[in-house]
C-alpha cells in the first residue's frame, strides 16, 4: 500500500511539473522600466494586450555614461515569454543585441551585448564607442498603465 502512495505521489508531482512547463506568462499591459544599478534609465517599453512590446526604446552607456547610443523600435514579437533584437552592420558600424524575458506578470529579465555603436555627433563627425563586455543581464519592471 505505501509503494502504490509512493508512485501515486510521484506521478503526480511529474504531472504537475509537465503542466507547468512551457506556460505562457501574461505580461502585465502598461508601460515598462529598467534601471541600471547607477539609477541611469536603460530601457522602457509599453506591453500592449497581446502581450507584444511596443514604443521599445533601450539605451547603451559608455565610458562613464558620457556617451550613448539608443536604440528606439515600434514593436518587437514577443515568442514564448522572450524577445530578441540584434543589429551587426558594418555601416554605419552597429553590433549590439537585447534579449528578454516575461519571469512573471510584473517582471522581464535579459541580457545585452554593449559591442559597437556608430553615432553621428552634432558637428557631423562620426565617434564609434565599444566595449568588450560578452554580455551584461538587465531587468524591468512594470509601473504602470
Amino acid at each position: 500500500m505505501k509503494q502504490k502512495l509512493v508512485l501515486l505521489y510521484a506521478l503526480a508531482l511529474l504531472a504537475l511539473l509537465a503542466a507547468s512547463c512551457g506556460r505562457r506568462i501574461s505580461p502585465k499591459p502598461g508601460h515598462w522600466k529598467a534601471y541600471d544599478p547607477l539609477g541611469y534609465e536603460k530601457a522602457s517599453f509599453d506591453v500592449d494586450d497581446n502581450g507584444n512590446i511596443q514604443n521599445f526604446k533601450f539605451i547603451f552607456h559608455w565610458r562613464d555614461y558620457d556617451e550613448q547610443c539608443i536604440v528606439e523600435l515600434e514593436e518587437l514579437d514577443v515568442q514564448d515569454n522572450t524577445f530578441t533584437w540584434s543589429e551587426d552592420s558594418w555601416e554605419p558600424r552597429i553590433d549590439l543585441a537585447v534579449t528578454g524575458e516575461f519571469d512573471s506578470e510584473i517582471t522581464l529579465t535579459g541580457t545585452y551585448k554593449p559591442g559597437v555603436c556608430t553615432v553621428q555627433k552634432d558637428d557631423g563627425t562620426y565617434a564609434i564607442f565599444y566595449s568588450l563586455a560578452k554580455e551584461v543581464e538587465w531587468t524591468a519592471e512594470w509601473v504602470g498603465p
